[in-house]
């Protein structure tokens, strides 16, 4: 329950960034293209945030059904114990599920500039050798200080 808990947190801090950098990006003057690859990063590190909470809640349960599952093996055969380890069992599959479900972040599309359509997919990777899109006006620096 804990790293569920701790999971769900996680989740609704990385929705409240993503969101804040959308309002962000479209009170600036980054181009939907710049948007989208930033969005698409957040994506990107939300998904490993989940893969790696799914796999420590795995590792973690693991150590704990086997103990729970000789415990009660060794202290008692009767069916309310075997009920009791199959109720843990059967939550902890379902925890374990829902945890390794990929969320889409991006649930609504970003329309082109032109306001027509969605926007062109950018890939995740740059290609080797591509430059990131630089921030600031017309592309071409840093921002102000």
């Amino acid at each position: 329950e804990i790293a569920n808990a701790e999971l769900a947190s996680a989740r609704s801090e990385a929705e409240s960034a993503k969101q804040s950098l959308q309002m962000a990006c479209d009170q600036s003057d980054f181009s939907r293209q710049e948007t989208v690859l930033m969005l698409s990063e957040a994506e990107s590190f939300i998904e490993r945030l989940e893969e790696a909470t799914t796999a420590l809640l795995g590792a973690a349960m693991k150590p704990l059904m086997t103990e729970l599952s000789t415990t009660i093996t060794y202290s008692s055969t009767s069916p309310v114990a075997a009920s009791e380890l199959s109720a843990i069992e059967s939550t902890v599959a379902v925890a374990s599920a829902g945890a390794s479900q990929p969320k889409n972040l991006l649930q609504e599309p970003i329309s082109d500039e032109q306001g027509t359509g969605p926007a062109p997919f950018l890939p995740r990777r740059l290609v080797q050798g591509q430059q990131p899109p630089k921030a600031g006006v017309g592309g071409g620096g840093a921002l102000p200080q």
